[in-house]
Order: C-alpha cells, then sequence, then structure tokens
C-alpha cells in the first residue's frame, strides 16, 4: 500500500520527535552534570589550573545536540505538511472504513502500543492544533499519528530504545569520560606537587623550630591545597606580649616562598621605647629563621628584612597606643599598627605591628 518512500517518511515520523523530545532534555540537562563535574574538579578534587578543554567541551556538546534537534524538528514539522504524507493521510483514512480496521487497532492497543496514538477515527485530526503548542506537545501528536498509521497499513513501528540512548549517552559519556581523565590528572599532580611542597614546609618548619615557642604547620601530605601552604612560628609559648610575636611564611605547591608576614605585639603596659627596642630584636631574630631555611622565594623582596621607616617610628612616638596607624609601603614591604579605641581596649584587645613583605 506504502510506497518506500512513504515508508520512510512514516518511520520518521515516529523516530524524530522522539529524537527530538530526548534532544531537547539533554540540552537543558547537560549543563547542570557540566557543572557538577567542575564542582568536583574545583572543590572537591582542589585542581590547579583551569581545564580549557573541559571548559569548551559542554558549549560544543550543546551546539551539536541543538543542530540535531533543529534539523530533525524542523524536518519533520515540514514533512507532515507535504503532499507525500497528506497521500499517506487519505489512505489511512481510507483504510479506516474497512472493517478489519478496528480490529487491528485494538490488538495494537494489547500489544502495547499507546492508547492515545490510537484515539482518534481520523488520523489528520490530532495534528490540527494551535501554532503555539509547546514542542513536546507538537512532537508527540505527530508520533502518535505515525504510530497509529503504522498499526494501520500493517508497518512495524520502529524501535525507539536505541536513539534515545545513543542520544543520552553519547554526549554524557564523553563529558564525564573527559573529566574523568582529568580527575586521574589532578590526582597524579597533586600528590606530586604535595611531596615538593612538604619538602619545603617541613624545612621552614626545621628552621622555625630553633627559636620558636610553637610552630605550626599546614601539612600538604595530609591536606592539599592549591592556594598554598602556611608554616607560622611564634616566639613566645604563652601570650604574654598582645597577640603574641610570630612569623608566617607562605609556600606554594612548588615549594616556593610566596609571602612571608610578620606581626609583633605591642605591649600597652610599657614603655614605646622598650617595645620598639624588643620588636627589633625579634624582627632579627625571625628573619634570621627564615634565612636559615634556605628556601626560594618567588621575588628577593619576600626574604629582604624589613625595618621601620622613620616616619612609622615618629607616628607610634607621638600618637596613643589606642591610635592605629595606617600602612605605609615602602618598595618591598609595608607596615602598619593595628589597635583599639581605649575604651573598648582590654586584655582580649590586639595591639601589633605588621610587615608584609612583597606587597
Amino acid at each position: 500500500m506504502l510506497t518506500n518512500k512513504q515508508r520512510k517518511l512514516l518511520k520518521r515520523a515516529v523516530i524524530y520527535p522522539t529524537c527530538v523530545r530526548t534532544q531537547a532534555i539533554i540540552a537543558f540537562a547537560l549543563p547542570f552534570l557540566w557543572m557538577f563535574l567542575i564542582f568536583i574538579d574545583d572543590v572537591v578534587l582542589d585542581g590547579q589550573d583551569f581545564f580549557t578543554f573541559g571548559f569548551w567541551l559542554m558549549p560544543v556538546l550543546e551546539l551539536i545536540d541543538l543542530a540535531f534537534l533543529l534539523v530533525q524538528g524542523l524536518y519533520i514539522r515540514f514533512a507532515v505538511r507535504s503532499k507525500e504524507w497528506n497521500d499517506i493521510v487519505e489512505k489511512a483514512n481510507i483504510t479506516l472504513q474497512e472493517p478489519k480496521t478496528d480490529e487491528l487497532l485494538i490488538k495494537a492497543v494489547s500489544a502495547g502500543v499507546s492508547s492515545a496514538a490510537l484515539a482518534n477515527d481520523n488520523v489528520g485530526a490530532e495534528f490540527r492544533m494551535d501554532a503555539t503548542v509547546r514542542l513536546f506537545k507538537e512532537m508527540q501528536a505527530i508520533r502518535h499519528m505515525a504510530m497509529k498509521m503504522c498499526v494501520i497499513f500493517r508497518e512495524r513501528i520502529p524501535n525507539r530504545i536505541h536513539y534515545v540512548l545513543a542520544i543520552v549517552l553519547i554526549p554524557t559519556l564523553v563529558l564525564t569520560g573527559t573529566y574523568v581523565y582529568r580527575y586521574i590528572d589532578i590526582l597524579t599532580t597533586n600528590s606530586y606537587d604535595s611531596k615538593i611542597a612538604a619538602a619545603s614546609v617541613y624545612q621552614a618548619k626545621e628552621a622555625l623550630e630553633q627559636g620558636c615557642q610553637k610552630v605550626y604547620i599546614d601539612d600538604p601530605l595530609k591536606d592539599f591545597d592549591s592556594n598554598g601552604y602556611e608554616v607560622s612560628g611564634y616566639l613566645y609559648e604563652n601570650d604574654t606580649i598582645s597577640n603574641d610575636s610570630y612569623i608566617t611564611i607562605k609556600i606554594d605547591n612548588e615549594g616556593i616562598i610566596t609571602d612571608v608576614d610578620y606581626i609583633f605585639g605591642v605591649d600597652v603596659n610599657d614603655t614605646k621605647e622598650a617595645n620598639l627596642e624588643r620588636i627589633q630584636v625579634e624582627l632579627d631574630k625571625l628573619h634570621e629563621m627564615l634565612m636559615d631555611s634556605d628556601l626560594d622565594a618567588k621575588t628577593d623582596y619576600l626574604t629582604e628584612k624589613p625595618y621601620f621607616p622613620e616616619e612609622t617610628i615618629e607616628d607610634f612616638m607621638n600618637h596613643s597606643y589606642y591610635e592605629r596607624m595606617t600602612s605605609r609601603f615602602k618598595g618591598y614591604f609595608q607596615v602598619g599598627y593595628i589597635t583599639s579605641e581605649k575604651a573598648e581596649h582590654d586584655s582580649n584587645d590586639d595591639s601589633y605591628f605588621y610587615f608584609m613583605m612583597g606587597s
């Protein structure tokens, strides 16, 4: 009853709407999968660099998916308005008048064909819908009509499962597989880098332990951090001076010093001259331990010894302990004084000088 061309058109009218609907779902879901994979990369595994290939892969897969959706959707929408399709509809309506057709439709329902696809007596009626109908409903109507005509013409209804699986699995596996390869690379790189960083962290720790009462480290072998690790050495066991006096060395995953900060507590119950004299001694001691670590630095400025600029000393001597001093930049470091107002100051408040190297 049908020509080969008409059979192909009928087959596509069953398959393409299912493909279009699946592609629309994938186009919506793929970015969420991509964001989840990026979350694992950045937060869970702590990837150190930007994964450019993965960043552009998702939009490419999305464009391919949308291109197939557009081509198949437009094809089937124009196809069901073609003369070839109208001929199929006319043949189907004629066949509907035959007594055996009702029996065929009943058997089709019992065999698992959607009863909604066989609901209308006239095969063209289901497709006559408002122009603003949503994509899913339109594709469903076309598919139902095509399935009904497959039954009428005793044509096998095409299996759509493998098409759906291909549309879902191909982009999902490509994107996921790419990021799995990335994850393996991250774990390998992080393991290697953590060992390099650990050697420098332990070396800095050993140097600070020569003169510090307390030394704290971020251990790369226990907890990898793409942002680097801190080694802090405190000169005093107890907080005998406000906020104590200590040095913090920041080391990256290449084992190189990236930041050095000094904090020197100020005893508001002592004279300013005594505070400055003590801080100078502490500064010399901490800087000497830094140099003893013998670590490479990102810039030479980081290992230079800071000093009190004359204007900083003058401001400190001429102002109250409870007046904050803004930072001063002195080429390779900045220095400032932090405190709180006298009315709010108590034994738990901090008063200290800070030196930030390489700023």
